[in-house]
């Protein structure tokens, strides 16, 4: 499911990623991210550089998307 996502990526290279994330207990079962969850991946992104603000969660996230897949998945 992931694949179709990531064209560009081997099988070999999404599994091992797929592997790493799952050993670390970083492989969410859930698509809907709390507002902790948002708070500690803003932390990562900004102790990591990759990004130098942040903005409120109530700004950013929008879990009727996430909500609306899990309704399809579910069906």
């Amino acid at each position: 499911m992931v694949a179709r996502f990531f064209p560009e990526v081997t099988v070999t290279v999404l599994e091992q990623s797929l592997n790493l994330y799952k050993r670390n207990q970083t492989w969410s079962r859930d698509c809907l991210i709390g507002e902790a969850g948002y708070k500690a991946m803003n932390d990562l992104l900004i102790d990591g550089g990759l990004v130098i603000g942040s903005y409120s969660y109530g700004k950013i996230i929008r879990p009727e998307f996430a909500m609306k897949a899990l309704a399809a998945y579910s069906s």
